[in-house]
């Protein structure tokens, strides 16, 4: 199959449904064999439901539907040992990986920075930052013994002001981009790109549930809407004429 990406091998992570699967069906497209993965669990901190088995089986399936290969597997990216183990089983099927796109995450439940309980905010983090540096770094060891590889991370415009009412959920957006940078420059040497992409509000089933809002069960509002209200509000921690 012809396409900007064929011939290469790229992982997703958070790919069963939403903005994942959107960018895996893209590589898809363009000729990629594409691995995939996602946790497919209930998770305690999240405020909308988290994607099932049977929708990480429908990405597989659209993505064989395009003409080339997939891989999909279970996956919680904050584990150490399971990112460990999701990496050798995509080298023993593939043999490579040229691209990284780092997409899991959660949104937890809307609360006040002081209201939001140690183990939501240590979740979180887990998830939306400790993942994405468990699976850029293991991921470029293998780049780096290739000699090249493209990582993308997504972090949001949560992660550049302040988001009320999320606050673990912007610093751990923030740290991203923090950690980018640093990967930028510590594998500039390898011939390894590392960049950051940050969304704003997208119409995703993270968003348009009814625990996010009422407008999900059929109220007024849009949800996605109501969330760039936030991610829009006033950020009085940060003066962006003086940030760098």
């Amino acid at each position: 199959m012809m396409g900007a990406f064929a011939g290469r091998v790229v992982l997703i992570t958070g790919a069963a449904r939403g903005q994942g699967r959107a960018h895996a069906l893209r590589f898809a497209r363009e000729g990629a064999a594409v691995a995939m993965c996602d946790v497919s669990a209930p998770d305690p901190a999240s405020m909308s439901p988290v994607a099932s088995a049977d929708e990480l089986s429908e990405t597989a399936s659209l993505i064989r539907a395009c003409g080339v290969p997939a891989l999909a597997m279970f996956c919680d990216v904050s584990d150490e040992q399971a990112v460990a183990a999701m990496t050798a089983s995509m080298l023993a099927k593939f043999a490579a990986i040229d691209v990284l796109v780092a997409n899991a995450g959660i949104l937890p439940r809307r609360q006040d920075a002081w209201a939001v309980s140690a183990g939501d905010w240590n979740r979180t983090l887990a998830v939306n930052l400790t993942g994405v540096w468990l699976c850029a770094k293991t991921v470029a060891r293998a780049m780096i013994a290739a000699g090249h590889g493209k990582t993308t991370t997504i972090s949001s415009t949560g992660g550049m002001k302040g988001s009320p009412g999320f606050a673990a959920y912007a610093a751990a957006k923030w740290g991203v981009i923090g950690l980018t940078k640093t990967m930028t420059a510590e594998l500039a040497g390898h011939n390894v790109n590392v960049n950051a992409v940050c969304p704003g509000p997208v119409a995703t089933p993270m968003v348009l549930n009814s625990a996010f809002s009422p407008s999900a069960a059929g109220q007024q509002g849009d949800p996605a809407e109501e969330l760039a209200r936030d991610l829009r509000a006033p950020d009085a921690a940060v003066d962006r004429r003086r940030s760098r």
